[in-house]
């Protein structure tokens, strides 16, 4: 009839085809569908692949420092308490080095006294044995000038005994003045050495109190850079987890997977090429 052969011509002459320009545009439709879905999940995977990589190595920067702040914290504690200690232990020595000098002091100036007293005694006693043992030694001579019988003189006894016992005090003075001087070098050699041993004592307390003052100072700005950087590290890990979460977002489809929508549009681009391939026969 003229009305088919009309549709024939408008179709080009070509029996179907319509239906295979239709089918072509849709094959092309679903080829370019497949090859954009096909980069875009390359690039999410690739960009999940980077973003998952940079939060596991952010984890263990986190982790090292984490474990790096617990470690300075447990030797900077132990820092202040061994500075505090050595404080203590140094401000008594210091203590106990004023109270030595205080009692040497009072020590040595008891002995001072003991000693010039002793020394003024045994002096006033030489002094009054030559004067006594001048004055008998005169008084014998008149006594034996004023005696009758010179073969029956018998001298007075009572000055050799007041000299005697002023020589037994010249002797205790001496030994007095001796002991006193023997122990007033004892005290004196002691406290030297105690001296000694406490300036020693003191030079190590103080180089090690430096030195552990230096090591917290230093430990406490290191704990300061490391805190800072464990701030760094988070803001990055939450940045990584907030872009990750919207990689999720962006490149998961509800409803099928890609494997299944890949399986299923192969399956229909098949199809279509086998309807397309029998029309053209």
């Amino acid at each position: 009839s003229r009305l088919a052969a009309r549709s024939h011509r408008q179709s080009g002459g070509e029996p179907f085809g319509k239906i295979k320009n239709m089918i072509a545009q849709m094959l092309r439709k679903l080829q370019d569908q497949h090859a954009d879905e096909q980069k875009k999940s390359a690039w999410c995977d690739g960009e999940m692949s980077k973003s998952k990589a940079s939060q596991d190595l952010r984890l263990r920067d986190v982790q090292k420092v984490t474990d790096r702040i617990e470690e300075m914290d447990a030797e900077l504690e132990q820092l202040g308490n061994d500075i505090n200690t050595m404080s203590r232990e140094l401000s008594d020595l210091n203590k106990s080095t004023i109270k030595a000098q205080q009692i040497r002091s009072e020590e040595s100036e008891r002995a001072g006294e003991a000693l010039a007293h002793y020394g003024q005694a045994h002096k006033l006693v030489n002094e009054a044995i030559a004067v006594l043992q001048k004055y008998y030694a005169q008084q014998q001579e008149k006594e034996a000038a004023a005696a009758n019988d010179k073969h029956d003189f018998k001298p007075s006894t009572m000055g050799s005994q007041v000299i005697g016992i002023l020589e037994v005090a010249q002797e205790d003075y001496a030994q007095l003045e001796e002991g006193q001087q023997q122990a007033e070098e004892a005290s004196q050699k002691d406290f030297n050495n105690f001296m000694n041993d406490n300036s020693v004592r003191k030079a190590v307390y103080e180089k090690d109190l430096e030195y552990k003052s230096r090591a917290k100072t230093k430990n406490t700005s290191e704990r300061m850079r490391s805190t800072e950087d464990l701030k760094n590290y988070q803001k990055e890990l939450d940045a990584i987890g907030s872009y990750l979460e919207e990689l999720k977002a962006s490149c998961t489809i509800k409803g099928d997977s890609y494997d299944e929508r890949t399986a299923k549009r192969q399956s229909e681009l098949e199809s279509l090429r086998e309807a397309l391939t029998y029309l053209k026969q």
